[in-house]
């Protein structure tokens, strides 16, 4: 009888003690979640931070990742439960292989050559919104003239472009596409220019040692050329190519098809980041904060960013397949793009509209 009475009285004691530990665990979430009301904070704030999903994103960097930036900063990524991977490429070639095998999920790829034949060779992948555009009053590359040569009078309008040597970042590019169209604009045929391929780097020593002539410049290095005075805007792509987009946001089809709740929340977190820039240099709205987060992303002089050139970010992320297809019909007909794909196949506005719905409708202007 004694031992079964201590036996009792120990599994009653457990008990009580289990009662103790689970009623002092119960006011010590309590406390936590009262002060987290009183101080502003989220309650469990470390559990949530652990439900984020992550999301890889390419980039090559620079300011056309200005709505990442900004949603990142402003924590509209995390409000849609996304940690981003972000992971700097020194070009979109480098991670075309990643995003065809669904290893990489996001990413910003220039209209160009390599596009068209990764998509022609298989590599599956969804245009879905804007990552630079040529919008009016926001194009960062524009055509430019060696300022000696506007100086002395040798320019004087684009028919003086014959014959001279005019530089672009790539041949088999939609920047190539678009000047050609902006000298044949003017009178002046493709074949009447020497085309130069040169990396946006080497066009500030070109210009100072006259070894190239003209060519279109993007920022920072426009800014640059024009503080040295090596040369004079001459004209601004939107004149042939207006809402042309030239970088599109690109979702591996893993991403679009297998996380299709998470590629619409990337959305919405990505155009809340747009729009803000968008209200900064359109509307003058926390200009000086939206500028200041630029700086710091890109490790850049908050005065210079505000100085330069602001490209276009299309603040509803609409792809005008008007011109990219045009771009293609261009690199085929010069033997860049050996097949054709079908444009319509591969641009997919649903994600940018699923965002729409989600921030009340189109961007007021």
């Amino acid at each position: 009888m004694k031992i079964i009475k201590k036996r009792r009285i120990e599994v009653t004691v457990r008990r009580l003690r289990g009662e103790v530990g689970i009623n002092n665990l119960v006011m010590g979430l309590i406390g936590l979640f009262v002060i987290a009301v009183f101080i502003g904070l989220p309650p469990f704030s470390a559990v949530a931070e652990e439900q984020l999903k992550t999301v890889s994103v390419g980039t090559v960097g620079g300011l056309t990742d200005a709505g990442i930036f900004i949603g990142q900063e402003k924590g509209y990524f995390k409000e849609q439960g996304i940690n981003l991977d972000y992971k700097v490429f020194g070009s979109s070639s480098d991670f075309m292989p990643l995003l065809g095998a669904g290893q990489l999920d996001v990413a910003g790829i220039v209209i160009a050559a390599g596009l068209f034949n990764s998509i022609a060779n298989e590599i599956k992948l969804r245009i879905v919104g804007d990552k630079q555009s040529i919008l009016k009053g926001f194009t960062s590359t524009v055509a430019v003239v060696r300022k000696d040569l506007v100086d002395s009078g040798k320019y004087k309008t684009p028919t003086d472009l014959k014959g001279l040597r005019f530089a672009v970042s790539a041949l088999p590019s939609g920047t190539w596409f678009t000047y050609v169209e902006w000298t044949r604009a003017r009178g002046v045929e493709e074949s009447e220019i020497k085309w130069v391929e040169l990396g946006f780097p080497q066009m500030a020593p070109s210009y100072q040692s006259k070894s190239i002539d003209a060519g279109s410049l993007f920022e920072p290095f426009l800014t640059r050329c024009l503080d040295l005075g090596l040369v004079t805007v001459v004209g601004d792509s939107y004149e042939v190519t207006p809402d042309a987009t030239i970088v599109p946001i690109v979702y591996s089809e893993a991403f679009a098809t297998q996380k299709k709740d998470l590629a619409n929340k990337f959305m919405v977190a990505y155009m809340k980041g747009v729009r803000d820039y968008n209200d900064a240099y359109r509307k003058d709205k926390n200009r000086a904060e939206i500028t200041k987060i630029l700086a710091n992303a890109v490790k850049m002089d908050p005065v210079l960013v505000e100085r330069m050139r602001k490209g276009g970010l299309d603040p509803d992320q609409k792809v005008d397949k008007k011109w990219i297809i045009a771009i293609q019909d261009f690199l085929f007909n010069h033997k860049y793009v050996p097949k054709k794909v079908d444009i319509d196949k591969i641009v997919d506005p649903s994600f940018a509209e699923y965002a729409i719905k989600q921030l009340g409708g189109k961007y007021k202007y």
